[in-house]
């Protein structure tokens, strides 16, 4: 063979290479970078509507932290107070049930308490934001009202 035959191969198989394997990076990455419009459109049209996209909260929301706080404590407590009486070398029973009953009480009052506060900080805040939200309305019926008498 000669060296044209060869460069010749050569350059096809660059080419196919080049088809193969660049041309669906460059279709990826171009897909991707219309993922991201799209969803930079939704979400400045979702703050522009004050609403929250669903991937934007947290888990640990308060009202979770709130039930984690009255009912996590608690069942946490009962259950190492379980374990240590179950070990031979505590005698003093009574008072490790006495700390986790009080400990568990305290947890669960202070859970509703600040799931009650949390309650009522919500429901007021959800007034001033619903009062300050703009209505749905035809901005032409005002304009086409307001020329009938002129």
């Amino acid at each position: 063979m000669d060296t044209e035959a060869i460069s010749s191969i050569a350059a096809l198989g660059a080419l196919a290479v080049m088809v193969v394997i660049g041309l669906p990076i460059y279709l990826g990455v171009r897909h991707a970078g219309r993922v991201r419009e799209f969803e930079h459109a939704e979400r400045m049209k979702a703050l522009e509507m004050g609403q929250l996209l669903p991937g934007d909260q947290s888990w640990w929301t308060p009202m979770r932290l709130c039930a984690l706080i009255g009912a996590g404590v608690p069942i946490g407590v009962f259950s190492l107070a379980m374990i240590a009486t179950n070990l031979d070398s505590f005698s003093h029973d009574d008072t490790i049930w006495t700390a986790a009953g009080m400990l568990g009480m305290t947890s669960v009052i202070c859970g509703t308490i600040l799931a009650t506060r949390l309650l009522r900080q919500g429901s007021r805040t959800n007034e001033s934001v619903g009062s300050n939200m703009k209505t749905v309305e035809d901005a032409d019926s005002y304009d086409s009202v307001s020329r009938r008498g002129a």
